[in-house]
């Protein structure tokens, strides 16, 4: 049963299915939305299973009430962990036991929210974090940022928030995005755009050298320049910020800069090296292998 028809503007949602990684990510969002002042919206999705039996077995019949049941219990535990856990910072709390698809269900019930936080491994449709999953697939196609929690001892505020940054305008949605969470954290902002020396050698056959790298490295700053200018425009209290110029592949150095941080920020759609979110893409990767907590950014957000 859904406690709250109306989905509310500014609501973090979770999903949860009683697993270790949904507690984790519970405990994030709960921390979350205390931050931003909203209201914490806890959903869970069940389904009657499919059955196959051997013919001629007839009636057999799984109570659908059952399940439903399943569900109610694990958003009660869900309440019941989040006020035990903040007391009196405990954000005000809905929540949704929704039947169907744990994508399709959890995409609608967090259509019109701020943000969706998802463990990395559950049990049933909230499976582990492979091509299809929950995680991943809402990742890549939600509307609205999505947080997939690893590791539950990293909470928000607790680190560094890392952004990974090229010149696209996906990337620049996600560096805006990170600079506002940061600042509603009080966290130090570490912008990294990563960049590799080219394959290609010049007609003639003059190699690259040292005049080259130095040259790539002054367009890289200027670029981090640049980008973070437009992100803090008009922002009344940015965060403190620190540009890395990385000569990495783009996950290699995102997933060093994480070590320590309490997020990673990456956009869901990029250029080179941060390209759209498909297998073996810099999103998909730092979803799958971040050291802390991971935003996706939608280029285009609902």
């Amino acid at each position: 049963m859904d406690t709250s028809l109306a989905r509310s503007l500014g609501s973090v949602v979770v999903g949860v299915d009683g697993s270790e990684s949904s507690v984790a990510s519970l405990r994030w969002a709960a921390e979350e939305a205390a931050i931003r002042n909203e209201t914490l919206r806890i959903v869970t999705v069940w389904s009657t299973p499919v059955v196959s039996m051997p013919a001629p077995t007839v009636g057999y019949f799984i109570d659908p009430a059952l399940f439903e049941a399943d569900g109610e219990r694990i958003v009660q535990d869900a309440i019941a962990s989040v006020r035990a856990d903040m007391g009196d910072r405990a954000p005000e709390i809905t929540t949704a036991v929704l039947q169907g698809l744990p994508i399709t269900q959890l995409l609608e019930a967090s259509n019109d929210a701020s943000l969706l936080v998802l463990g990395s491994r559950g049990r049933g449709g909230f499976a582990s974090l492979l091509l299809g999953s929950v995680a991943l697939g809402c990742t890549h196609h939600a509307k609205i940022p999505v947080a997939v929690i690893h590791h539950p001892d990293v909470l928000p505020g607790s680190g560094d928030v890392v952004v990974g940054v090229d010149d696209s305008d996906g990337a620049r949605h996600a560096l805006r995005w990170a600079a506002t969470e940061a600042a509603r954290w009080g966290s130090r902002l570490v912008v990294v755009h990563a960049w590799e020396t080219p394959y290609a050698v010049p007609s003639g056959g003059s190699a690259f050298g040292p005049m080259i790298i130095k040259e790539l490295i002054r367009e890289s700053e200027q670029l981090l320049d640049r980008l973070i200018a437009g992100a803090c425009d008009g922002m009344e209290h940015p965060p403190t910020i620190t540009k890395h110029s990385v000569p990495l592949g783009a996950v290699e150095a995102l997933l060093g800069e994480a070590k320590g941080a309490s997020l990673l920020v990456v956009g869901s759609r990029g250029r080179g090296g941060f390209a759209g979110l498909v297998m073996g893409s810099v999103s998909q990767h730092c979803v799958y292998h971040a050291p802390c907590p991971v935003i996706a950014v939608p280029e285009e957000m609902s």
